[in-house]
């Protein structure tokens, strides 16, 4: 825990709140981060009616634009949709820190990780730009999958694993 939020002092020195926008590809991470997250003392805020007006037209039609943020699978094969509902959650004056929440075990094979590479891309661009903190966040403690993990330490995105001990240091 000591590391995970001594990294997190001196990756992010922006100050932040505990207002948290989470944006996950799948509809358990984003149900399970809810439970931690208020765990941990982490506010999920609800997004403005203009935030969830811009997502509705960004998102599939299947997809509800709240947070924490489901933007389904469709965004591995339209990568360009997740960098936008990164960059509109974001936005949201109630949002202090942008938290990606993905499964990228180390464990998957090269064609499972390169399903993944075009999200990994859009989110290190997204936290180049993003004006508040932004975190990847793996949902298992057992690791990232090192291309991924390369990939994102290539470009300084701050990687956390374990979704208990990330929110955790988040908080601190």
């Amino acid at each position: 825990m000591l590391f995970r939020s001594t990294l997190l002092a001196a990756r992010l020195p922006r100050a932040a709140g505990r207002r948290v926008g989470f944006v996950a590809v799948s509809g358990g991470s984003a149900a399970h981060v809810c439970d931690v997250a208020e765990t941990a003392g982490l506010e999920i805020p609800a997004l403005s009616p203009a935030t969830t007006t811009a997502l509705g037209a960004v998102l599939p039609a299947f997809a509800t634009a709240q947070n924490p943020l489901d933007v389904t699978g469709v965004v591995f094969g339209a990568p360009d949709i997740y960098g936008r509902a990164l960059d509109l959650v974001e936005a949201d004056p109630a949002v202090d820190i942008v938290a990606a929440i993905q499964d990228v075990p180390a464990a998957l094979d090269a064609d499972g990780a390169a399903e993944y590479a075009g999200i990994a891309e859009a989110f290190a661009a997204f936290s180049q730009r993003a004006r508040k903190p932004a975190l990847f966040v793996a949902n298992l403690a057992g690791g990232i999958h090192a291309d991924i993990a390369a990939l994102l330490r290539a470009r300084g995105v701050t990687q956390l694993q374990g979704t208990n001990a990330a929110l955790r240091a988040v908080s601190h």
